[in-house]
């Protein structure tokens, strides 16, 4: 439902090839968990869905989480370093940006839509 095609970017499964290396990738927001660094500084973590439905992780430190703040559920286009970490996967977010997206077809100019009367 994405308003603009998807760049080509990497899935979840292609992460452990790219260790070290910036990556783009696209995700649909799972969670997100916002903590304080011992500064007391707000940092995120997030997990999303990619484009085939496995899962990735990403880190967004206090520089990142500020600039780029997770704005809800949707979809995001993310640039990072891929981080190895204790055999744990994931992307230490440089940019990361929600998508705009189409309104849902199945709800437009449906009467039994929440909230129409």
């Amino acid at each position: 439902l994405m308003l603009n095609a998807m760049e080509p970017s990497i899935t979840a499964n292609d992460l452990a090839k790219y260790v070290g290396r910036k990556v783009e990738i696209y995700g649909n927001l799972i969670t997100v968990k916002s903590t304080k660094t011992s500064k007391g500084e707000l940092m995120s973590f997030g997990t999303f869905y990619d484009k085939n439905g496995d899962i990735f992780d990403t880190v967004q430190f206090p520089n990142t989480s500020q600039k780029y703040p997770l704005r809800g559920k949707g979809i995001y286009w993310c640039r990072g370093i891929v981080m190895n970490d204790l055999d744990y996967i994931s992307i230490t977010v440089e940019a990361i940006h929600r998508q705009p997206t189409i309104p849902d077809p199945r709800l437009v100019d449906n009467p039994f839509r929440i909230g129409v009367t």
